[in-house]
């Protein structure tokens, strides 16, 4: 007999209250985004487009490796982090060795699924979208294609919505991992539509960073180019402390979702872990 709905939010819950360490890799991760976020601060300041000079090159090219660190080091923590969960749930125990191990292990598989994932929405995206946009003017229609794309974009996110779970727990391939993740949902669509809606709304997803930092990018430079630019020194004052708050609220918002991130990511391997016969009885078939 399984478990209900609420057996598996208060296990969860438990669990990662009793192995506090399941915190680490999400205060790491917390604390590369305040070195982002000052590094952001820091640079977009010193670049001026106005008058390029060295100085803004050197800023500008810090600026991008930080951009581009971000989704590796999402990745590598993100791998990790669910080795770790992956010996809490089924073990009872974990450690940051096995932090290391997941990360080392899993963080190529993770990217080329993300990478698979990614090819497939830009496959629907072109066979429903783009022939709509090019042939069809009315905008009621322009409306109707948006609704068409986005719903195989819905189905396709639950059905695949275990994918790195599996992947983890069942140490197997992308395509396993997905074909596995589909056989779950169908099983349990009901559970995995509701914890999926809820992560959704609650967590967002992996770009949140990355969308974010874009949106705090942005604000950096219109508060300084904006502000008041006849009275520079004023200007920079208050874009400086614009930016803090925004810092400030930034961070508190990035320290809940650090939090509900690990929660709901625990109630996914709960879940998997106590459904997963249901799919096959050999665990070794996915070997």
């Amino acid at each position: 007999m399984y478990n209900t709905f609420m057996d598996y939010l208060k296990k969860s819950f438990k669990l990662i209250f009793k192995k506090p360490i399941l915190f680490v890799p999400a205060l790491i991760d917390l604390v590369m985004m305040i070195v982002f976020i000052a590094l952001f601060i820091i640079n977009i300041n010193k670049i001026n487009f106005a008058n390029f000079h060295f100085n803004s090159v050197v800023s500008l090219i810090i600026f991008s490796l930080v951009i581009l660190t971000i989704p590796i080091i999402e990745l590598f923590i993100s791998a990790g982090q669910y080795n770790m969960i992956k010996q809490a749930v089924i073990m009872g125990e974990t450690n940051m060795d096995y932090f290391w191990e997941g990360a080392k292990k899993y963080i190529g598989r993770i990217f080329l699924g993300g990478l698979a994932i990614f090819g497939v929405i830009f496959l629907i995206f072109v066979i429903i979208f783009v022939p709509g946009i090019l042939f069809i003017k009315k905008f009621e229609a322009i409306i109707m294609l948006t609704i068409l794309f986005s719903i195989p974009i819905i189905i396709y996110g639950i059905l695949i919505s275990f994918w790195k779970v599996i992947l983890v727990y069942e140490d197997c391939g992308v395509i396993d991992a997905f074909k596995l993740s589909i056989s779950f949902a169908k099983k349990h669509f009901g559970l995995v539509f509701l914890i999926t809606l809820l992560k959704t709304i609650f967590t967002g997803n992996r770009k949140f960073y990355k969308k974010h930092n874009n949106g705090f990018i942005n604000f950096s430079f219109n508060m300084k180019h904006k502000i008041i630019p006849h009275n520079e020194h004023y200007a920079n004052m208050n874009s400086m402390s614009l930016m803090s708050i925004f810092g400030g609220v930034f961070l508190i918002i990035t320290i809940i979702k650090i939090f509900l991130t690990l929660y709901f990511d625990v109630i996914f391997f709960e879940i998997y872990h106590d459904r997963r016969d249901s799919i096959f009885c050999d665990e070794n078939s996915v070997k």
